[in-house]
């Protein structure tokens, strides 16, 4: 539902923070049950951060993908 969301908000142009937020949403929800799917979607997440020049945040989510490996 919230990579749905995060899709929905891409295709309609809105700002790229409400993009990155429903993908950080649902990657926190993949966690719980599909690590792989948690990466890949922090990784999408990660790149709109990078594009955006908030190489803090990007850091952030490189810490959980971290965490979801372990």
């Amino acid at each position: 539902a919230f990579m749905n969301a995060a899709e929905n908000f891409a295709l309609a142009e809105f700002c790229q923070s409400d993009v990155v937020i429903q993908l950080v949403v649902a990657a926190n929800n993949f966690k719980k049950c599909d690590a792989v799917r948690a990466i890949q979607v922090f990784q999408q997440a990660i790149d709109h951060y990078n594009d955006a020049g908030r190489f803090g945040m990007s850091a952030r989510y490189w810490k959980e993908i971290a965490e979801v490996r372990l």
